[in-house]
C-alpha cells in the first residue's frame, strides 16, 4: 500500500490514488474483522485508520496542487547585449557563407538578417545584420504580416524562397505585396530571398538570407533543409531575447 500511495505521488496520477484509498480501507476491514475476533489488539485497526487519514490528507493536497498549480512565474526578457549580438551575428554570417558555397557565387554577395515582430509587422533588426549596410534605409524596413517573401513565411509558419525579377525590382513600385514606402527601401540589386520564421509554426522572429546575384529556382530551394542548424542556433542565441528594445 505504502508503493502504492508513493507512485501516486511522484507520478501524480489519481488513479493510482484511489488504489491505494481502496487499499487501505480494505486492510482496515480486514484488521477490524481479525481484531473482533481476537487474533490483533483493536488499536491496530485505530492506528491503521489514523495512517490512512494522513495519506488521504496528503494526496488531496497534492491533487489539489495538481488542479490549482498556482499563477506560472512571469517570463524573463533578455536584453540585446554585445554579447548576443556577437554569437547571433556569426551564426547568421556563417550561414549566408554556407548558401554562398552552395549556390556557387561570391559571399560578398549574399546577405543575411533577423526580424522581429511587432503589432502587425516584421521589422529588421539593425544591429543583427550581415552585409547589409549599403543602404541605411534599407535598415528600418517594415513588412506587414503576409506580406514580402518573410511576411508570408510567417503567416504560414514555414520557410520561405522566392526569386525576382530585376527588371521589375528596379521600377519604383511595390513587389509582393510590400507597401510602396517599404518597398522603396529594399535592395534593387536583390536577386532572391530565403525565409525562415524560428521556430516553426509559433515563431518567435524570422531571419533571412538574401543573394545579390542570380541563382535558378531548384538550388535555392535545395537550400532550405542545409539552413535548420543555423535556425536552431539563432533560436538558442536571441530566442527570449527583446529584439526591439523601446
Amino acid at each position: 500500500m505504502l508503493i502504492v500511495v508513493g507512485a501516486a505521488i511522484v507520478s501524480g496520477q489519481r488513479l493510482l490514488y484511489f488504489a491505494a484509498f481502496a487499499l487501505a480501507i480494505l486492510a482496515i476491514l480486514l484488521i477490524g474483522a481479525l481484531s473482533f475476533g481476537s487474533s490483533l489488539p483493536i488499536w491496530y485497526a485505530i492506528l491503521l485508520a489514523v495512517f490512512v487519514l494522513a495519506g488521504a490528507v496528503v494526496g488531496g493536497f497534492f491533487m489539489w496542487r495538481q488542479v490549482n498549480p498556482g499563477p506560472a512565474p512571469p517570463t524573463l526578457v533578455r536584453a540585446l547585449d554585445p554579447a548576443t549580438i556577437i554569437v547571433a551575428v556569426q551564426a547568421l554570417e556563417k550561414a549566408a557563407n554556407e548558401v554562398a558555397l552552395q549556390l556557387k557565387i561570391p559571399p560578398a554577395k549574399v546577405r543575411a538578417s533577423v526580424f522581429a515582430p511587432t503589432k502587425d509587422s516584421l521589422k529588421i533588426v539593425p544591429q543583427l545584420t550581415v552585409r547589409m549596410n549599403d543602404d541605411p534605409s534599407e535598415l528600418s524596413l517594415e513588412v506587414p504580416f503576409g506580406t514580402g517573401v518573410v511576411g508570408t513565411a510567417w503567416k504560414l509558419g514555414k520557410p520561405l524562397c522566392a526569386r525576382f525579377d530585376s527588371a521589375k525590382l528596379r521600377q519604383p513600385q511595390p513587389w509582393f505585396g510590400i507597401p510602396a514606402d517599404q518597398a522603396s527601401k529594399v535592395s534593387r540589386d536583390l536577386r532572391w530571398v530565403i525565409a525562415i520564421p524560428t521556430p516553426p509554426i509559433k515563431p518567435g522572429f524570422a531571419w533571412t538570407v538574401d543573394g545579390l546575384v542570380d541563382c535558378d529556382d531548384q538550388n535555392l530551394s535545395d537550400v532550405i533543409p542545409s539552413l535548420a542548424l543555423w535556425s536552431y542556433a539563432l533560436g538558442n542565441f536571441i530566442s527570449g531575447v527583446d529584439l526591439l528594445p523601446k
